[in-house]
């Protein structure tokens, strides 16, 4: 073998292996965008249908509760133990947020901003907060940590089957009467801020008509 073939190959031989280093690369690069998207796509499928789903499950339980009289022997209790109707616990329209010890830590914290971030907006008397806790003890140091600005009670039952689920929800009480239900999901954000703002249009209008 002459000389120049020699360098021919000691040329040729190193670009070889680059080109296949760099289409072994690519190969994997396009591999790897391609599953990322494929994931991407199957996650946001899923995100879809549990959103679609949770929605659907809210309506049904929206339809049924807006409108319920709470029933005169739910009653509930505050730190010392007292006791008090939850249909006069209150004399004036009320959000009142529901939550459960076994809950969504995220959904809650979230939730717990919101009202007291309507009690800066309303008052101390339009907000409240009841959960359900199976010791006491767990609820006075809940209130503690959480930095619960409002009113809160726990409750054993007030006899709407939400009150078992790990989601937080809420209704505005007005008369015994639940006026408006919502329910609070950590996946819907901006539908949480809207509920937020409804409740804070609803409470508004009744003070200022009782003003008047």
């Amino acid at each position: 073998m002459n000389q120049k073939i020699k360098r021919i190959i000691i040329v040729v031989i190193p670009i070889v292996v680059l080109v296949l280093f760099g289409w072994q690369q690519y190969i994997i690069y396009q591999t790897q965008n391609t599953n990322f998207i494929l994931n991407r796509y199957l996650k946001d499928l899923s995100d879809a249908e549990f959103k679609g789903m949770s929605l659907s499950e809210d309506l049904y339980d929206i339809i049924q509760y807006q409108g319920e009289r709470i029933s005169d022997s739910i009653w509930i209790y505050n730190e010392q133990e007292d006791s008090v109707i939850l249909n006069r616990c209150n004399p004036i329209p009320t959000f009142i947020l529901c939550i459960n010890q076994n809950g969504c830590d995220v959904c809650i914290d979230k939730c717990i901003e919101m009202i007291n971030s309507l009690k800066e907006k309303l008052s101390e008397d339009n907000v409240m907060l009841i959960g359900r806790f199976t010791n006491p003890l767990y609820f006075y140091k809940y209130k503690r940590i959480n930095k619960v600005h409002v009113p809160m009670y726990h409750f054993k039952t007030i006899g709407i089957k939400n009150e078992d689920s790990t989601t937080p929800f809420g209704f505005i009480l007005e008369e015994g009467v639940i006026r408006k239900f919502f329910i609070f999901h950590k996946e819907f954000e901006d539908l949480n801020r809207e509920y937020e703002r409804i409740i804070e249009r609803y409470l508004l209008k009744k003070r200022r008509n009782e003003e008047n």
